[in-house]
C-alpha cells in the first residue's frame, strides 16, 4: 500500500496568539468556540501503512515523522519497521512487543488516537497505552483488520486513549505502546497536547480524534450560531451525572440542502477554530459510525443504504437490501423501550405521546454483517433527551450497549466511555460563531 505524507487536519493551530491565527490563512472555513480556556494543540507520530510480515528489522527512529511534538530517541524491544512508510509491527508469534517514545520536553497528553490494525490471522489482540504521568497502562482490543487513512486521520475512528495526564494535567516524558499477546500493527498516532482531562477509561474510537475523544471522526457542523449554556443549568439533568468543563458540545445544526460541510475542530488560546474536512450528500451511501452519525446529525434521518426493519423480518429486508445495495447494505430499528440499557442512556423525550429511538446498524464489512449485526451500533434520539432539550441526540455503542460514547456533533467530537447514568458525563454546550 503507497503511504501517504500526513497532513494532520487536527494540529491546524499552532498556539501563537490569536491575532496571528487570524491573520493566517489556515482554514478554508473556520467557526470559533467559545466556553474553554485550556490551550491545546495536537501532534502526531506517524510511521505507515505498508505491513511488515517477516522482517526483524528493529524499528529505529528514523522509521518515524513527527508533528509538534519531539521524539529525542525510542526503545524498542520485539517492535518492528523495514523502513519508511512502514507501519511498526508489535510482537512475534511468541513474544510481546513494546515500544517506548522518550521525548525532548515534557508534555502534557491529554489523549491520544492509536491507528491500529491486526497482523495477518492473528485476529483481534489487546494493546497496552501508559505516559509516564499515569501509574498503570490503559487497555484496548485491536479489531481493524485493514489498514488506516493515515493522510486523513479524523476520518478514522482508530483507538482513543483520554485521561493520559491523570485527570490532572501532569506533564509526562515518555509514551509507551505494547501488545499483550499476539502481534499488530501500528501506523500513526495522534496526540492531543495541552489543558488537562478528567480521568477517565480508554474509549474505543473515534472520533472523537482531532479534537478523536474527542477522535472517534468526522461529523457534521453546520454554519450559524449556537445557543449555549451549561450542563449545572439544564433542567431535567440527572442529579448523578457528571458535569465537566472539559467536554463540549456544539449544538445539532441541520441542513436543509443536499449536502452537509463536516468540520473539525482545534483550539488555541481559549477559542476553538474548525476547518472542513469533507462533505456529505444525501443519496451517497455510507457505513462508517462517524459519517452516519454527521449524515443524521444534519439531514434528521439514515443515509439512503439503509432499509428500516423489524426484529421479524430484519433476514428478510437484509436480503433485499444486498439486492439493491451491495455490501453497503444496513438495517434500521425504531424502538420504544425504557428498561435494560435504556437505563444506562440519558432518558430520551417523548414527542406527541410518541416514545422512540433508533438502532443503527455499523459494521465494518458485509461478510460479518450477512449473518450477524454485530456489536456496533448508532442509538439515535430524535427527539433528544432530557439533558438538552428537543435537539436529537446520538450515542455510540462498540459492545452492543455495554458502553457508550455521546456524539458532540463535530469531527472527532465523542465523549468518554460511559456504562451508566452514573458516570454519564453531561458536557458543556458551547457558543459558536464565524470569525
Amino acid at each position: 500500500m503507497k503511504n501517504k505524507t500526513p497532513k494532520s487536519l487536527c494540529c491546524l493551530i499552532a498556539v501563537l496568539g490569536f491575532a496571528f491565527v487570524v491573520a493566517m490563512p489556515l482554514f478554508e472555513s473556520k467557526f470559533v468556540i467559545a466556553g474553554d480556556n485550556s490551550n491545546r494543540i495536537c501532534g502526531d507520530i506517524t510511521f505507515g501503512t505498508t505491513t511488515n510480515d517477516s522482517d526483524g528489522t528493529a524499528v529505529t527512529i528514523a522509521d518515524l515523522t513527527t508533528t509538534n511534538i519531539s521524539v529525542s530517541s525510542i526503545t524498542p524491544t520485539k517492535a518492528f519497521c523495514k523502513g519508511s512508510g512502514y507501519a511498526c509491527r508489535f510482537g512475534t508469534g511468541s513474544l510481546v512487543g513494546t515500544l517506548v517514545f522518550n521525548f525532548s520536553s515534557s508534555y502534557v497528553i491529554t489523549k491520544i488516537k492509536v491507528l491500529a490494525f491486526e497482523y495477518g490471522t492473528d485476529g483481534a489482540v489487546s494493546m497496552n497505552v501508559q505516559t509516564s504521568a499515569l501509574s498503570s497502562a490503559l487497555t484496548q482490543t485491536i479489531s481493524t483488520v485493514s489498514a488506516p487513512d493515515i493522510s486523513n486521520s479524523s476520518t478514522d475512528a482508530g483507538y482513543v486513549f483520554t485521561g493520559l495526564d491523570g485527570g490532572s494535567g501532569f506533564s509526562s516524558t515518555s509514551l509507551t505502546i505494547s501488545s499483550t499477546s499476539d502481534r499488530f500493527y501500528v501506523a500513526k498516532i495522534v496526540l492531543t497536547i495541552g489543558g488537562s482531562s478528567a480521568l477517565g477509561s480508554s474509549s474505543s474510537g473515534g472520533s472523537v480524534a482531532s479534537t478523536s475523544s474527542s477522535g472517534i471522526s468526522s461529523s457534521g457542523v453546520s454554519s450559524g450560531n449556537v445557543s449555549s449554556g451549561s450542563a449545572s443549568s439544564r433542567s431535567g439533568s440527572s442529579s448523578s451525572s457528571q458535569s465537566n468543563s472539559t467536554y463540549y458540545r456544539v449544538a445539532p445544526k441541520t441542513s436543509s440542502t443536499t449536502s452537509t460541510t463536516v468540520y473539525t475542530v482545534a483550539s488555541a488560546l481559549g477559542s476553538y477554530y474548525s476547518t472542513s474536512v469533507k462533505t456529505l450528500t444525501k443519496g451517497t451511501y455510507y457505513t462508517s459510525y462517524p459519517d452516519v452519525a454527521a449524515y443524521y446529525q444534519a439531514f434528521g434521518e439514515v443515509p439512503s443504504n439503509y432499509s428500516f426493519a423489524t426484529s421479524s423480518n430484519e433476514n428478510t429486508v437484509k436480503a433485499a437490501g444486498y439486492t439493491k445495495y451491495g455490501e453497503s447494505a444496513r438495517l434500521w430499528f425504531s424502538y420504544s423501550r425504557t428498561d435494560g440499557y435504556m437505563t444506562q442512556v440519558p432518558q430520551y423525550n417523548t414527542s406527541g405521546g410518541s416514545l422512540v429511538y433508533y438502532e443503527i446498524d455499523i459494521s465494518s464489512n458485509w461478510s460479518s454483517y450477512s449473518s450477524n449485526r454485530g456489536a456496533l451500533r448508532l442509538m439515535a434520539m430524535p427527539f433528544g433527551c432530557q439533558e438538552y432539550g428537543t435537539d436529537p441526540v446520538i450515542f455510540y455503542t462498540s459492545d452492543h450497549y455495554v458502553s457508550f460514547y455521546e456524539y458532540y456533533n463535530y469531527s472527532g467530537g465523542w465523549g468518554p466511555d460511559f456504562t451508566g447514568r452514573t458516570d454519564y458525563v453531561v458536557p458543556s454546550t458551547v457558543t459558536t460563531s464565524y470569525a
